[in-house]
């Protein structure tokens, strides 16, 4: 059965993974992080960031990839 939280939770829950992304190496770890916190699906809250996102027009935007772990993941550029 599925659960449902209180619009504050949602929102909550978005500004959390908002305002927090920049102290995670990426937007998936702030949003397990925030869903952890609070009972939730990580899947949900990400669901919950999208639709907030695509709302308001905004994008939590990926941090870019340093040159040293580029290396290390063989892109050659």
């Amino acid at each position: 059965m599925p659960k449902f939280y209180p619009d504050e939770v949602c929102e909550k829950a978005v500004r959390l993974v908002v305002d927090h992304r920049g102290d995670y190496p990426s937007e998936w770890d702030a949003i397990k992080t925030v869903a952890e916190r609070i009972g939730a699906n990580p899947e949900t809250v990400r669901n919950w960031v999208r639709k907030t996102q695509t709302s308001t027009g905004t994008l939590v935007v990926p941090q870019p990839v340093s040159a040293g772990s580029a290396a290390r993941s063989g892109d050659s550029g």
